[in-house]
């Protein structure tokens, strides 16, 4: 089974996320703030936490801090970026795909099934 971090500040978008997922056989821990995602990851659940779905943007910081500590803690995360602002998505995305800390990034609101799609991709490899 995958394991699959949700990192969201939108409370009813993680939940709705972490259902969808779950159903859909996934292995799913959903957090809201920057200082949850930092602790589970320090907590020891890095290394097991295969895909990682984060907000760019969480109460005004973006995820970049978050990224680097899963990829120290466990190199093999797959990250995908996700955001409602393109703007800052446009700004920030060529060099965290250049560092090698994100693996596809995904615009708000979405479908479903195209993040799910991505998802079973990047799990793949």
């Amino acid at each position: 089974m995958l394991n699959l971090l949700i990192i969201e500040d939108d409370e009813n978008l993680l939940e709705l996320l972490c259902i969808l997922f779950a159903k859909k056989g996934y292995n799913v821990a959903g957090k809201r703030t920057y200082v949850e995602a930092k602790e589970y990851l320090h907590g020891g659940h890095a290394a097991s936490t295969n895909i990682v779905l984060a907000d760019f943007l969480l109460k005004g910081t973006t995820t970049e801090g978050l990224l680097e500590l899963a990829k120290e803690k466990a190199p093999g995360t797959r990250i995908i970026i996700m955001s409602a602002d393109t703007a800052a998505m446009r700004k920030n995305m060529g060099t965290l795909f250049s560092r090698k800390m994100i693996d596809a990034v995904i615009a708000k609101p979405c479908d479903f099934d195209v993040l799910l799609n991505l998802v079973q991709e990047l799990s793949s490899f």
